[in-house]
């Protein structure tokens, strides 16, 4: 590891919030709001059924309506949740950046993002039950934080910037779109404007760069673990639909993939990451990790292995 990014980060996912009568809660208060207009709190679901494609599947329409309730219920939360902690982990990737930057530019650069992504966790948590939410048992969380924590600045530019980012763009944009709640919907569109500023920056940032070869080792590691994640397509909805009718065989998850289209789901995931790497510069990289079949959807079958 090189000098310069020898920068030991705790990513924080399972920092404590203060009681919110504290002093510090109401100055933090005060500055959020001089940036943005904070929503109330409101409970969901905040999205239809047919945003998860749950309309498609028999297991869901032949259960009682509480039991569908239940299912979309389930499924909302868990995006919040997942939005939560990716905004907590993108205040810690804003801070290792601002100390590792190599010009004064880059440092004021960061440091707008690092503003940005704690105005982004306000907005979102207000939608959360923090008490209910777990980052331990996901994979992607648990990736991402260890990837803050130990990856080259380069690297991170380029996994969390480009790829992570450029994701969240269209992600989030969807997210608004399908949103039931006006202010939640409000809230993502706003989120979109940043992220697209903070993906265009890390695509001259990393073009600029002189890229080296453990720079590019991290990369391939990392992402041919996230690409799996995605082949493995819609998961938490499976799980979802288990932990309210379940416990489901092997046969019917294998049917729930089928009827939910993970298949295209995942591959139509996989060409925007793949076309958001080439934008990038990194044709050796896609080829590398085309050579490994990481954008190669996984069947229905292969989704439950």
């Amino acid at each position: 590891m090189s000098k310069e990014s020898i920068v030991h980060v705790d990513t924080g996912m399972s920092l404590p919030s203060r009681e919110g009568d504290s002093k510090l809660a109401s100055v933090l208060l005060s500055t959020l709001k001089k940036r943005k207009t904070l929503p109330g709190a409101a409970k969901g679901p905040f999205w239809p059924a047919n945003f998860f494609a749950l309309d498609q599947c028999s297991f869901f329409l032949n259960a009682s309506d509480s039991e569908q309730d239940e299912i979309v219920s389930c499924c909302s939360a868990s995006v919040l949740e997942e939005t939560y902690y990716i905004e907590k982990a993108g205040m810690a990737f804003a801070a290792k950046m601002v100390l590792l930057s190599k010009t004064v530019e880059e440092r004021m650069l960061y440091s707008l993002f690092a503003s940005d992504e704690a105005t982004h966790f306000e907005l979102i948590r207000r939608f959360v039950n923090e008490a209910d939410v777990d980052c331990e048992t996901n994979p992607f969380l648990a990736l991402l934080s260890g990837f803050i924590a130990v990856g080259e600045p380069m690297a991170l530019q380029f996994v969390v910037q480009i790829v992570l980012e450029g994701w969240g763009v269209a992600y989030y944009r969807d997210l608004a779109k399908g949103c039931t709640d006006e202010p939640l919907r409000t809230v993502f569109d706003a989120i979109v404007r940043d992220e697209a500023s903070h993906h265009g920056s890390g695509i001259v940032l990393f073009r600029e760069g002189e890229r080296s070869e453990l720079v590019s080792k991290q990369i391939i590691e990392v992402m041919i673990k996230f690409l799996e994640m995605v082949q493995l397509g819609p998961q938490a909805v499976c799980a979802a639909i288990d932990r309210v009718l379940g416990p489901l065989s092997t046969e019917q998850r294998v049917e729930i993939f089928e009827e939910l289209n993970a298949r295209n789901h995942s591959a139509r995931r996989l060409d925007l990451l793949r076309n958001l790497m080439l934008k990038s510069g990194a044709a050796d990289i896609v080829e590398v990790l085309e050579q490994k079949g990481c954008f190669t959807a996984y069947t229905p079958q292969e989704c439950v292995q």
